[in-house]
């Protein structure tokens, strides 16, 4: 098993790539919505967004923890503008191919 995980500069988001097996075969790209990296003091900072776009080999793609969104709302974690803007960022994701970003 495995992971390999890329982030650019300015990207609201983090593409996983995992593999599974003795052979190391590729199991499935994983975008993980995230506050775009920045530079602090000690190092670089972020923020998970937790609402994650999964993507198998060989089946759609989906969205993974959208229905914990509201949860967070009402815990104070996000307001309801910033899930708004996360579900946004995913969406956006989904224009171009989402597996041409893997």
């Amino acid at each position: 098993h495995g992971v390999l995980t890329a982030r650019r500069p300015g990207d609201a988001y983090a593409v996983w790539h995992f593999w599974t097996g003795t052979d190391r075969r590729f199991a499935e790209g994983y975008l993980n919505l995230q506050a775009p990296f920045s530079r602090t003091a000690i190092g670089y900072d972020t923020q998970d967004h937790e609402l994650d776009l999964v993507v198998p080999v060989d089946g759609p793609w989906s969205c993974k923890d959208d229905e914990i969104m509201e949860q967070r709302v009402r815990e104070g974690r996000y307001s309801l503008a910033e899930v708004a803007g996360i579900r946004a960022q995913g969406r956006a994701r989904q224009s171009p191919p989402i597996r041409s970003l893997l």
